[in-house]
């Protein structure tokens, strides 16, 4: 991602890039959950993530297209919890993908 969509330019002269890059392959290999896109498998059922799974085998992109959003399985899940994903996908569903996402620039990393 650094590379292919340019992230190293908004990342240089704020963090150590090679560094930044190599904890991004450490998560991504650990037992963490890795983020909703990330590990996205042909067959939802072969999806380690019960979240996964239940989003991509209805066709969503996203919880938040779904009529049950937020459901128990969110509302229960530790991780989506700690890091607010319930109201990270209701803002998401108001404002759209693209102003959450340029919030998420600016608070983190201008």
């Amino acid at each position: 991602m650094v590379e292919t969509y340019g992230f190293r330019k908004l990342l240089e002269g704020k963090v150590d890039v090679e560094n930044f890059k190599l904890g991004l392959k450490i998560l991504a290999n650990s037992g963490i959950c890795s983020g909703c896109k990330a590990e996205i498998k042909e067959k939802p059922e072969e999806d380690r993530c019960q979240i996964r799974q239940c989003c991509s085998s209805k066709g969503f992109d996203l919880c938040n297209e779904c009529p049950r959003f937020p459901c128990n399985l969110l509302k229960s899940n530790p991780g989506v919890i700690k890091f607010h994903c319930i109201e990270n996908l209701i803002e998401i569903k108001q404002k759209g993908i693209e102003h959450w996402i340029n919030k998420q620039w600016k608070q983190y990393i201008n």
